[in-house]
């Protein structure tokens, strides 16, 4: 496709999510659209929870000690949120009870969070 073939975009509305102090490796938005995820180089993850109506809200902020590898939301309840770490951990955690709800150790590093979504779904 040729450059002219693509429309103009207009941004109306933009919001800004402070927190960070590190620059952000991965990002996630929840299907429902309430929750953002964002991890650091620093090895935190933060949830903002966001409603048009207002401004966001800093949810929780997660301290993995470990590279973030991946994050996901479990696509059930959206109330999920799955890291993989570096450090080869597993954790969900879930954003209405702000806790970690399972830290699950693995023996192969790197393995990606999206891949375990079934497994967890049980506990």
């Amino acid at each position: 496709m040729r450059e002219e073939e693509f429309p103009e975009v207009k941004v109306d509305f933009q919001e800004t999510f402070l927190g960070h102090t590190s620059p952000i490796t991965q990002r996630c938005l929840s299907a429902s659209g309430n929750n953002i995820a964002s991890a650091s180089v620093d090895g935190t993850v933060r949830i903002w929870t966001y409603d048009s109506s207002t401004s966001p809200s800093r949810n929780a902020t997660i301290y993995c000690g470990a590279d973030i590898m991946s994050l996901d939301w479990e696509c059930k309840s959206y109330r999920l949120l799955l890291i993989g770490t570096a450090g080869s951990s597993i954790k969900a955690w879930n954003v209405d009870a702000k806790r970690a709800v399972c830290d699950l150790s693995t023996t192969e590093a790197r393995q990606r969070a999206s891949g375990i979504i079934s497994f967890l779904m049980f506990f």
